[in-house]
């Protein structure tokens, strides 16, 4: 009878998580991503699957956690600052890419949404997935260059 009444809460999960995802998937309002590297520890860890909403700028607020894009690289920090420049907001991040010596700011231009629901560690098969297939890329190239290298010297 247990058996029978886990299988019914285990389908009832599923469906749900499945509905979850077809909606959010559908809609233009989420995005989704999956955490590399550590600068969000120890709120957001890496390997973490992320649920984005898409918000205005101005409904941004200090403390949110927030997606940007720039140079198409997606970036995931805490808003620290918010200040207002005649053209966009701009947003100062637990790591300000200014403090890092880059260029480039936060701002309304650049953001995708804000951090709503975090999945812990859910990702990290994808994260280790595209180590593994770097390291057998290089690899590859190594064993490539020592069999020319062998070939050229005969």
């Amino acid at each position: 009878m247990k058996v029978k009444h886990f299988r019914i809460f285990s389908i009832a999960i599923l469906a749900i998580a499945l509905i979850f995802v077809a909606v959010t998937m559908s809609s233009e309002n989420f995005s989704f991503g999956i955490i590399r590297g550590q600068s969000m520890e120890p709120k957001i860890k890496e390997g973490d699957f992320i649920l984005i909403k898409k918000i205005s700028a101005t409904d941004v607020v200090v403390g949110d956690i927030i997606a940007y894009d720039i140079s198409d690289k997606k970036y995931v920090h805490e808003v620290t600052d918010i200040s207002t420049e005649p053209e966009q907001i701009i947003f100062k991040t637990n790591c300000d890419p200014l403090d890092l010596g880059y260029d480039y700011v936060a701002s309304s231009s650049s953001l995708i949404g804000e951090v709503i629901y975090v999945i812990p560690k859910i990702g990290l098969p994808i994260v280790y997935m595209e180590l593994f297939i770097f390291v057998a890329g290089g690899v590859v190239i190594l064993s490539m260059i020592w069999s020319w290298a062998r070939y050229l010297v005969k």
